[in-house]
């Protein structure tokens, strides 16, 4: 998987932040990279959720230093997006949902091409959106501030690649996740990144089915959804307890990095142990023999 960002964008309380915390509650593989703002805290929100609050100086010294990829004074406020934390994420192969505003979404995409998907999220009318503002506890100055922007914020919709219209919470979460697999390719639920050459096999090399590594292989190429392989780590060390077979044809596929679902000793349900602890010099021999042959024919 190559990394991207899903953003979403569109007007203000129309739910952005509410889909994004739903997701990330199915799918903790999802990355949050939180923006700096100068606006103050508000009640449920703290340091690093959904923001990093800083003052006006410091705000201003880090466009000074070309801290952010953009920024903004949005309603009085200032809002800005770090550059170095999205090069990291797309360098490490991670998926990255955010919540900006829309000139900040084209930045984005300015920025980083392909490697960002924009989602402008819309109410099902004006009317809503003001009830919901008044609903969430808004000062009217500021609903009133924020609708004046409306129709320069759907103004910007040509530029997004999708749009989801909040309707129904449920519906718009689904939509959302449509959208993410049909750019992804797939969203799993695993938060955990484990690189091939770092594992250790709990079953002899000889065991191995490289046709079905193969089949495997062409699968992951032609972006199916397969099961995640299921790591057991102990003491540092991980080990694939199952899906050796789905893990090697992810390597054979030129992907070194894959995403895995990790277990404790108390689910291992029926794995021994004592075979784990009891690998031989030849066993990680052959393993590492193995990496390097697949890896010269993928």
């Amino acid at each position: 998987m190559n990394g991207k960002i899903i953003v979403l964008s569109g007007f203000s309380g129309v739910g952005k932040n509410t889909i994004i915390n739903s997701l990330r509650g199915s799918y903790p593989s999802l990355v949050y990279i939180p923006s700096m703002t100068t606006r103050d805290m508000r009640e449920g929100e703290s340091e690093g959720f959904p923001y990093f609050f800083v003052s006006k100086e410091e705000f201003k010294e880090r466009i000074e230093k070309n801290y952010f990829i953009e920024y903004e004074g949005i309603h009085g406020n200032w809002y800005g997006t770090p550059k170095d934390k999205y090069y990291e994420a797309i360098q490490q192969n991670l998926l990255v949902i955010k919540d900006i505003d829309v000139n900040g979404a084209i930045s984005m995409k300015e920025e980083f091409g392909k490697s960002t998907i924009l989602v402008y999220v819309e109410p099902p009318s004006i009317e809503e959106l003001k009830q919901r503002l008044i609903d969430r506890g808004d000062d009217m100055d500021d609903i009133i501030r924020r609708l004046k922007r409306v129709d320069f914020e759907a103004s910007k919709k040509p530029f997004f690649d999708e749009t989801v219209v909040n309707d129904q919470l449920e519906n718009a979460i689904r939509q959302c996740e449509e959208v993410i697999v049909k750019y992804v390719g797939r969203l799993a639920p695993s938060k955990h990144v484990v690189n091939v050459n770092k594992l250790l096999p709990t079953v002899g090399v000889r065991m191995l089915n490289l046709d079905k590594v193969n089949a495997i292989k062409e699968a992951v190429l032609n972006n199916d959804d397969l099961p995640l392989p299921i790591i057991y780590k102990q003491n540092g060390q991980a080990y694939i307890i199952d899906g050796h077979h789905r893990g090697l044809g992810y390597y054979a596929a030129g992907i070194e990095d894959i995403e895995v679902d990790m277990i404790s000793g108390d689910n291992l349900k029926g794995y021994n142990i004592d075979d784990i602890h009891s690998l031989t010099k030849k066993d990680y021999d052959d393993w590492e023999e193995l990496l390097k042959d697949l890896k010269v024919k993928s």
